[in-house]
């Protein structure tokens, strides 16, 4: 709690500072859903009926915007470190580092994505055989449970092992396969310390989350439900206002943990 506690006190003095960067990277992660959503116009369409309207041009919006974000990210992480160590913010040395990170990133993405899908496949596999135990008491939706569970679970318990892959990459100049296993050895014996801050870090942003975005969702609430691409822009547009708000506090948070967990590490046993 107290690590919490001064996370978000770092996260509320360097808000200003990182809004209009996480704003910006909103922004871009809206264009995907923006060109999608000028394509469905106003028909009607189920979720899995969305695919037809994925072509190439989509997928290079997508990309450009992955990539683009992934640039801003370096350059929050490295104003983060500055402004944690009360150092003075300098654009240039924050493009330099991001720049520098990018590539690195791009591979750790790349190898995130590899072990999730790796992890989704062992899960998948366990999943099914305790899901024919749920069979016996529940039937189908007893299977579909505990293999729903089952991967979900998997999902966040790697997670918690690669979450601090950027920071290691931008901060301490790792390549993507020393930061993964950095981030492991970090959390390793931490698990749940690192998931239970991250736990209320994410309640509390939810709650307030809820609280902000009442009026919001009172005006477009109606529209933001309806399959169609006007839905699909709104869904966005709230999703942009909950990054610009919220992903101060959250990195300033990690961040802290970060250099919390690496502290105890070097300390003399």
């Amino acid at each position: 709690m107290p690590l919490l506690l001064r996370g978000l006190q770092l996260g509320t003095h360097s808000f200003v500072k990182l809004f209009m960067i996480t704003t910006f990277s909103g922004l871009l992660a809206l264009l995907p859903t923006l060109y999608m959503a000028m394509r469905i116009g106003d028909t009607v369409l189920t979720p899995s009926a969305q695919l037809q309207f994925v072509d190439g041009r989509w997928g290079l919006i997508e990309l450009l915007s992955l990539i683009s974000i992934l640039l801003l990210q370096g350059i929050v992480i490295t104003r983060m470190d500055l402004i944690a160590r009360e150092n003075r913010t300098d654009l240039g040395v924050e493009w330099r580092s991001a720049l520098r990170a990018l590539l690195p990133l791009i591979g750790a993405l790349l190898l995130c994505m590899g072990i999730f899908i790796v992890t989704c496949l062992v899960a998948g596999i366990a999943g099914m055989l305790a899901g024919l135990v749920g069979m016996l008491f529940a039937g189908k939706a007893g299977l579909i449970f505990v293999l729903i569970v089952t991967l979900l679970a998997a999902c966040i318990y790697v997670s918690i092992y690669l979450l601090f892959i950027q920071y290691f990459i931008v901060l301490d100049r790792k390549n993507p396969l020393d930061a993964v296993n950095g981030s492991f050895n970090l959390v390793y014996g931490k698990w749940w310390s690192t998931f239970l801050v991250l736990l209320v870090l994410v309640l509390t942003v939810v709650i307030l989350a809820v609280l902000i975005m009442l009026p919001f969702l009172a005006v477009f609430g109606a529209f933001a439900t309806e399959q169609t691409g006007r839905g699909l822009l709104i869904k966005g547009v709230l999703e942009m206002i909950f990054t610009a708000i919220f992903a101060p506090f959250g990195l300033a948070v990690i961040y802290l943990l970060f250099q919390d967990l690496k502290l105890r590490r070097q300390a003399p046993a």
